[in-house]
């Protein structure tokens, strides 16, 4: 088991240390606005000395060593241009067997050969520790089907390792991220107090935006990333993509978020011809269709939509990552323990209701929020204490998290300081027995309500958009919850 102390083991990370062998604040305006959308930025340069894949470093001025350039080559221009030419693989006409599956034209022959890698690590290697996952073997088989028969656009553009360089996850946002970079920081003490005993311990604000990032960030932009990335077992996370759109809606509109009320705001409200709000008090309030027809407008170029809503392929081409597993969200329970068990890791058993998921699920939202308002003094010409309040109960009726008919009740009881709002929801929770399928059917029930006021048109061009998405990760294309019974206009 791969476990966390503060004793001295047999690879020095920093703070905290960690064996494979299983022994014991920038916070302005400007910071902000910069990072929560360049998912591909660069997080502090202390991993460059640190980070040392294998064959690679020589002894060298530790500023010219060739992970010191492959990293910040990799994200001129935050990560999103390749500026390498294309490199042809000698086997590119050549087809694996028992996959039937041709090799595309994506790394050097060298890369593989130091490794001892049989051609790119397809999926489903037999070096998978998934193999015997019956449910992994059909995702897979899926990607295998698609990839062959498809020509998949999108890059690789974000990729976490962990310490003992054996398991990747590339990232993407509004499937999980949060959890998963709370866990690679927990794996590598890339936090702000060092060790800590929880993943959970690390707010939603330090695992996305913590300027102390001992792990580095990893993508396709460069050979050398490359090789490590397919040298490791990869893992990643998919959604259905109507429900992924929901999320951001809520997450992003309907809870307080400066970067998209002040940045996005102003171009949500240009394409639905609404009032352009100045700079400092971006206070809006859309519909969910108003922020459809953002969707819809600026799907137009998915590499220029925000990485929130861009499909998962375009951040993420799963026939280039080729994932050993494939995680859903709609069973993030199940798969999220398959892969801590893979990276044997743990932190201990729940000990008390506060590890109960759907209470951290609560206290990262509340805690974000007022972080955002209270802390650092953003978006305080359009929220006050009860304005926030509100939004935060609204997000958790949509959530399923508390009964529809509580919301008017626990409204009346704002302003609330965050300990006693979290206090309270969550007593609510439990004293009308919210069950996981009380709360999957009010969420169901609020997001089906929400899809029946977008036209079909609309839904059309959404399918159009994510198109690639659904049959990738094997989604329906027209799910008749949201198709049923629809308006033209």
């Amino acid at each position: 088991m791969l476990n966390k102390s503060e004793g001295s083991t047999s690879r020095d990370r920093g703070r905290g240390y960690i064996t494979k062998t299983g022994s014991p604040k920038s916070q302005n305006n400007e910071f902000i606005l910069k990072t929560t959308d360049e998912s591909s930025e660069i997080r502090g340069q202390n991993s460059f000395n640190n980070f040392k894949p294998p064959d690679l470093i020589k002894k060298a001025n530790p500023s010219n060593t060739i992970v010191q350039y492959t990293i910040k080559t990799s994200y001129s221009n935050n990560g999103l241009n390749m500026t390498d030419p294309e490199v042809n693989h000698p086997l590119v006409n050549k087809t694996i067997p028992e996959l039937n599956h041709p090799l595309v034209n994506r790394t050097t022959p060298e890369v593989f050969n130091d490794l001892n890698v049989k051609g790119e690590n397809l999926i489903g290697q037999d070096k998978s520790p998934f193999l015997n996952d019956e449910r992994t073997k059909q995702r897979v088989s899926r990607l295998v089907k698609v990839c062959q028969a498809k020509q998949v656009e999108g890059r690789v553009v974000r990729v976490l390792i962990d310490p003992t360089n054996t398991m990747s996850y590339c990232v993407n946002h509004k499937i999980a991220s949060t959890h998963w970079l709370r866990v690679y920081r927990y794996l590598w003490n890339a936090t702000y107090k060092g060790h800590v005993s929880s993943p959970y311990k690390i707010t939603k604000m330090e695992a996305h935006l913590s300027p102390i990032f001992k792990m580095a960030d990893h993508s396709f932009s460069h050979p050398w990333d490359q090789r490590l990335i397919m040298s490791t077992t990869r893992f990643m996370f998919v959604r259905e993509p109507f429900t992924r759109l929901w999320s951001v809606y809520i997450d992003k509109f309907i809870l307080a978020d400066n970067y998209f009320w002040s940045f996005y705001g102003p171009k949500v409200a240009r394409i639905n011809n609404m009032a352009v709000f100045p700079a400092l008090k971006p206070c809006y309030h859309f519909t969910f269709r108003q922020f459809i027809n953002f969707v819809v407008v600026t799907g137009d170029n998915p590499d220029n939509m925000n990485d929130h809503i861009r499909p998962i392929h375009r951040l993420c081409n799963p026939c280039d990552f080729k994932p050993h597993f494939v995680g859903k969200l709609e069973t993030m329970a199940s798969d999220s323990d398959t892969v801590l068990n893979s990276l044997n890791v743990t932190w201990g058993e729940p000990t008390s209701w506060k590890d109960h998921r759907t209470y951290q699920e609560m206290e990262t939202i509340i805690e974000f929020n007022f972080h955002l308002v209270k802390d650092l003094r953003l978006l305080t010409r359009c929220l006050n204490p009860v304005s926030l309040g509100k939004r935060i109960l609204r997000a958790f009726v949509l959530n399923g998290y508390i009964p529809q008919n509580e919301e008017s009740v626990l409204v009346k009881k704002l302003p609330l300081m965050k300990e006693r709002l979290l206090d309270l929801v969550w007593g609510v929770y439990r004293s009308t027995n919210r069950t996981q399928a009380k709360v999957k059917a009010q969420r169901q029930e609020l997001k089906i309500k929400a899809f029946q006021t977008i036209p079909l048109q609309l839904m059309h061009k959404l399918q159009q958009i994510y198109r690639m998405d659904f049959e990738l990760f094997d989604y329906r294309l027209d799910p008749p919850e949201f198709f049923y019974n629809k308006k033209t206009v």
